[in-house]
């Protein structure tokens, strides 16, 4: 369910509720390519060209973070 957004022509974006991630935000321009990211307080959809590599490189820096590095 949108609660306020867009999901059109090229993009879907705003807030929306589903029962499988209650209320999340989305950033996408291709739903087949979306990675869900959960924080503590909150759920986003986005959809980068590459999911593969995007969860790679969210993974290597949070990983650095956990150890200090940048």
């Amino acid at each position: 369910w949108k609660t306020i957004g867009n999901d059109g022509f090229f993009a879907i974006h705003g807030r929306f509720r589903s029962k499988r991630w209650g209320s999340f935000r989305a950033f996408l321009t291709d739903p087949a390519n979306a990675v869900v990211l959960r924080f503590d307080d909150r759920v986003v959809l986005v959809s980068p060209d590459n999911p593969a590599g995007f969860v790679r490189e969210v993974t290597r820096r949070l990983e650095a973070l956990a150890e200090g590095r940048r």
